[in-house]
């Protein structure tokens, strides 16, 4: 299994979602997947890969904004999206890379 699919699979686990899961897929936002459940993921991402998250800032990605939806009622986003795809380029290149 390659690792888009093993982490399709990781996600839908720790989300209980049965949805369809692509690159532009928003962990936070379209998956709710937060807190604990995060952590258990960049650990699983951790373990499985080598990914290094020691540049990961937390305080960047915010965790916690509002959804899309509501956020379209009050402007912008904030702080930066942590995608399906982000995740990907971190298991390719073995480490968090901030875009």
């Amino acid at each position: 299994m390659d690792a888009e699919t093993r982490l399709i699979t990781k996600l839908r686990e720790l989300s209980g979602h049965d949805r369809t899961i692509g690159p532009a897929t928003e962990v936070s936002d379209d998956l709710r997947i937060e807190g604990d459940d995060l952590e258990e993921l960049l650990v699983w991402l951790q373990n499985e890969y080598g990914v290094d998250f020691s540049e990961l800032k937390t305080g960047d990605l915010n965790l916690n904004e509002p959804p899309a939806m509501i956020r379209s009622f009050f402007g912008k986003r904030r702080f930066k999206s942590l995608t399906v795809q982000s995740l990907l380029n971190a298991v390719d290149a073995k480490r968090w890379t901030p875009s």
